[in-house]
């Protein structure tokens, strides 16, 4: 009864932990060089219509400073993706159509800005 108890925790383990696409996905970093703390990142397939779930969650990311993200979905099926982030005015900054590699790097800047400002800046 303890072997089929032990290998039953043993298969529980494993299937757990390959049906858990936010740990086990490619991996990317995003850099904060925005000049402004960060309280929300999103990252969405460039087909997609909705943004998704913030990844920063209940956390901030300091302007410096770079956070990594574990894409839900391997880069066979979908490479090219949108990234916003939005700092502690509500200002947002996106860029779309980024070619994902795994341990890419995407460095976010003040010139990434989604701005109705013209020529202010």
């Amino acid at each position: 009864m303890k072997k089929v108890f032990l290998s039953l925790l043993v298969f529980f383990v494993i299937f757990s932990a390959s049906a858990s696409p936010r740990e086990q996905g490619p991996r990317i970093s995003l850099k904060n060089s925005t000049g402004y703390e960060v309280f929300e990142i999103y990252v969405s397939p460039s087909t997609s219509d909705d943004w998704g779930g913030d990844y920063l969650v209940n956390t901030t990311l300091d302007d410096g400073d770079t956070f990594t993200v574990v894409l839900p979905r391997p880069l066979s099926e979908v490479n090219i993706y949108d990234i916003q982030f939005v700092d502690i005015d509500g200002d947002t900054y996106s860029r779309f159509d980024v070619v994902i590699n795994n341990e890419s790097v995407i460095e976010m800047t003040f010139d990434d800005i989604d701005d109705d400002y013209g020529d202010y800046f």
